[in-house]
């Protein structure tokens, strides 16, 4: 019998990821609702449109693999999620079947986008920033540089 992951209490980690985190659900909810509205379909409050959680929360996360994969980044797929038109695909077909569950695929992309991404780019940049391994001697090359051409004269 498989046990469900637990997560530590959310007051146990940084402010600044918990406030990466909701940006990027906020983030998320506007893809969505673009999706929504590209499809054709007619956002009014006065008649809202009910749609399963779990179709909206995989429907949520293929469009953030979609964002990603328009960048250019593809460590999701090295880490072994599928693509993100795959994942749109099970969203759909998540209408149809009561046990199709994303939970498990949310939480592999939310910790990818914390261990991948720079936190505050989507803010700052307007766009994902990938955070690579750093090669040490272009790094100290690099700091060297910046040292060199930043010293008192």
């Amino acid at each position: 019998m498989a046990t469900k992951q637990s997560l530590p209490p959310v007051a146990n980690f940084p402010l600044e990821l918990t406030t990466a985190v909701m940006a990027e659900a906020a983030r998320d909810a506007d893809r969505v609702g673009q999706f929504m509205v590209a499809l054709g379909l007619r956002i009014d409050p006065k008649t809202p449109l009910p749609l399963p959680e779990r179709f909206l929360r995989y429907l949520a996360v293929a469009l953030r693999l979609l964002n990603w994969e328009a960048q250019g980044f593809s460590f999701h797929r090295e880490d072994g999620l599928p693509a993100a038109d795959e994942v749109i695909d099970a969203a759909f077909r998540s209408l149809n079947d009561p046990k199709a569950e994303p939970t498990e695929l949310c939480i592999r992309v939310m910790r990818l986008s914390v261990e991948k991404l720079a936190w505050h780019a989507p803010t700052e940049l307007g766009a994902d920033v990938s955070l690579g391994e750093a090669e040490e001697e272009l790094l100290l090359e690099a700091l060297a540089d910046f040292l060199w051409t930043n010293r008192p004269h």
